[in-house]
């Protein structure tokens, strides 16, 4: 018997042909675009089977182009909206500008993100624009203000980058062109009258010999160094701190937006004619985006890359940023490690420099970005105070002689929370033992007056009378006085450890509960290196004493 009928229509080619419409619904296409791109597959295709590689090659070069403007202008209508959400657009091109140029990624992305974060640096460092700096594992976290808009964003360390093989690229390609179209549409060179593109303001001479690269890529390497400033339509406008001193004291209403534009004019100036010297080992783009945004100079040496404008033995040379041991120092310069570029940045003003000495132990680097709360100075002070008993070692990652004793983050981040509980638990502690104390110098003074009542008490009957007036007054029963016995040894420490374990659990209960499993873990794998250690002493003995 045969089977069934099949109806048409349900399996085979039928199925998956797609008409023009269903087409044009799935790409998300006009007719106009839908066209182009089918006349441009027909052409292709032609070429492949005619094997007429330069045919194919003129069809590729000739694709339909597309832009994504028009989708970022109804995503972010404003260039405020645009700037609010700039950080992670930021983020992505930072890190894709230090990939190496693979066969699985365009490498024509690449460039334009290098291009674009040059540009980016450049216009920072023009309009003066960095607040706080952060080191960390990641890397360089800094912060600018444009527009008034805080921004921030993460420039990844100079490090050999490795590629994973399970990540899609075409979908990070996607997201990095639409990046690169939000933030070179924002026009910003323009509004800050800077001429776009980019040109340097000062005539640089090329290298004849091409020892760093070619006239072509000489331009782009001159400012990529962001050394030099950049060519302006108008001069900026300078703000005098004397006059806004006098606006604040006439206007009190006004005082708080004043006083925070003093503090913004000081950072500016922070590096006002010193120059810095940066040695090789230093982060040469973060520091002088640092020192160059806060109106001072700096160089390098003329071997690690073009943009140097002095050398290490310029006698102007006021410090030398330097990363490692030095042997033969000048006594015309300081010499300071990375750190204190970072520091100085973060407070405001310049920071003594004894700290920051080249092989030093350096001070916490503490984040800039914590908020400025009760809680918040307190566990700072916490972290300081047991930095200072040698509880924490404050260097940064890859920074200085303490790099080898380098903790992680969160180790330190939980002893700080650990450190504050202890402070609040003996401040507790220290109320409740006040009480006790206090409560048993009454009880000791009222002994005492009943000691010296009672041997009154056979001498006169006045004093006899006197006392049950103060029985009358206490209302309590007649305290007795007893011989006591000395303490042993065993008792006190007994009662040592239970005020250690007691004070251990008070110090648990402060901690908050997401941070109360990473505690546990900790505790056990204390506990369990004790069992082994001890399981091991045992076996020693056992061994020693079958040889003995």
């Amino acid at each position: 018997m045969g089977g069934t009928m099949k109806k048409k229509h349900t399996k085979g080619q039928v199925v998956a042909f797609l008409s023009q419409k269903q087409a044009m619904r799935r790409l998300q296409l006009n007719l106009p675009n839908f066209r182009k791109l089918r006349i441009f597959h027909v052409k292709l295709k032609k070429a492949r089977e005619k094997k007429d590689k330069e045919k194919e090659f003129r069809v590729r070069i000739n694709k339909p182009r597309y832009t994504l403007h028009q989708i970022v202008k109804e995503r972010y209508p404003t260039r405020q909206d645009a700037l609010r959400d700039i950080s992670d657009s930021l983020n992505l091109l930072f890190l894709f500008e230090k990939l190496p140029k693979l066969t699985q990624f365009h490498p024509s992305l690449i460039s334009i993100s290098r291009r674009l974060c040059v540009e980016f640096l450049n216009l920072v460092v023009a309009t003066q624009a960095v607040r706080k700096a952060f080191i960390s594992i990641k890397g360089f976290y800094v912060q600018s203000e444009i527009d008034g808009i805080p921004v921030v964003w993460i420039m990844p360390h100079a490090s050999v980058t490795h590629t994973p093989t399970d990540v899609d690229y075409r979908i990070l390609a996607t997201c990095l062109e639409f990046d690169a179209t939000l933030i070179g549409s924002l026009i910003l060179y323009r509004i800050n009258n800077l001429v776009y593109p980019p040109k340097l303001s000062v005539r640089v001479e090329h290298d004849p010999n091409g020892y760093y690269c070619g006239q072509k890529e000489s331009l782009f390497e001159f400012m990529s160094s962001l050394s030099f400033p950049l060519k302006r339509t108008e001069p900026p406008n300078d703000v005098d701190v004397d006059d806004l001193t006098e606006l604040q004291a006439i206007d009190e209403q006004v005082s708080q937006a004043i006083s925070k534009q003093i503090e913004v004019q000081n950072v500016k100036r922070l590096f006002k004619n010193k120059r810095f010297f940066l040695m090789r080992e230093v982060p040469r783009e973060v520091i002088c985006l640092i020192i160059r945004s806060c109106g001072g100079e700096c160089s390098w040496d003329k071997i690690v890359s073009p943009g140097y404008t002095f050398q290490e033995d310029d006698p102007t040379v006021d410090y030398q940023v330097v990363d490692r041991p030095m042997t033969d120092m000048k006594l015309t310069r300081y010499y300071v490690q990375p750190q204190w570029v970072f520091d100085c940045l973060n407070a405001g003003r310049l920071l003594p420099t004894q700290d920051y000495l080249p092989g030093c132990s350096l001070p916490p680097h503490l984040s800039p970005f914590i908020g400025s709360s009760g809680t918040d100075e307190l566990l700072d002070t916490a972290v300081m105070s047991l930095s200072n008993r040698g509880g924490l070692v404050g260097v940064a990652p890859g920074f200085g002689d303490g790099a080898s004793i380098y903790r992680p983050p969160e180790a330190d981040y939980l002893a700080g929370l650990v450190s504050l509980a202890e402070i609040r638990g003996a401040r507790v502690q220290a109320q409740s033992e006040g009480t006790i104390e206090s409560q048993s110098e009454v009880d000791n003074d009222l002994l005492n007056d009943s000691s010296t009542k009672e041997e009154n008490d056979l001498k006169t009957n006045v004093q006899t009378k006197e006392r049950s007036k103060l029985k009358k007054v206490s209302k309590g029963k007649e305290p007795k006085v007893t011989p006591g016995r000395a303490e042993s040894k065993t008792v006190k420490i007994y009662k040592e450890k239970e005020e250690a374990n007691a004070e251990r659990k008070l110090r648990e209960l402060m901690l908050p509960k997401k941070h109360k499993n990473v505690y546990k873990k900790m505790v056990h794998s204390i506990k369990r290196k004790e069992k082994e250690a001890r399981q091991l002493e045992a076996k020693r003995r056992r061994i020693d004493m079958g040889t003995g």
